[in-house]
């Protein structure tokens, strides 16, 4: 498929939606262009699967939420990593070291897991952690848990892929 331009038209405000318009920062000589329309990304669910081995550059968290009844907002060192729903999980990678990693419940508007981080996880080099969300409704309910009863209770879950990581400290797992 080809993606087809037509000459610009001179702007004209327009309403997108009831609640804001187009901008009037568009070029009124710049060609608009449509890309042609590709097959939507499969968006099914991507179940756990045993996390392999990391790089003794980088050290690996799991952070999982097995049930629930509100999101937990899944802070690092003070940023947005996540928000997982009951049945969902999340992993990333940091460098070695010490890190603050962990989950609240409604902590809006003081957005207290940023603002006053309360647990330490010291990543050592190729090491992979795992962290379950506790049922909650306030508050930092997360723990580290051991592989095994962590990865029965991760079989039945999947990979929260909606929110985008803004922790600059997390790094691919590659």
């Amino acid at each position: 498929m080809r993606a087809s331009c037509t000459k610009a038209e001179p702007y004209r405000p327009s309403w997108i939606s009831s609640w804001s318009w187009a901008p009037a920062t568009r070029p009124r000589t710049a060609p608009l262009c449509t890309a042609a329309r590709s097959t939507p990304k499969n968006t099914a669910p991507q179940p756990y699967r045993p996390v392999a081995g990391v790089t003794p550059e980088l050290a690996q968290v799991v952070v999982y939420y097995p049930q629930g009844t509100v999101p937990a907002t899944v802070y690092v060192d003070r940023e947005l990593q996540s928000v997982l729903l009951p049945g969902q999980f999340t992993v990333l990678c940091a460098a070695p070291g010490a890190h603050t990693v962990e989950s609240w419940f409604n902590d809006q508007p003081t957005y207290q897991g940023k603002q006053n981080p309360q647990q330490q996880l010291n990543n050592e080099s190729a090491q992979t952690y795992f962290i379950q969300v506790n049922p909650g409704t306030t508050g930092n309910t997360a723990a580290l848990e051991e592989r095994a009863r962590a990865e029965s209770l991760l079989r039945n879950m999947h990979k929260q892929t909606r929110i985008i990581n803004r922790a600059s400290q997390v790094k691919p797992c590659d």
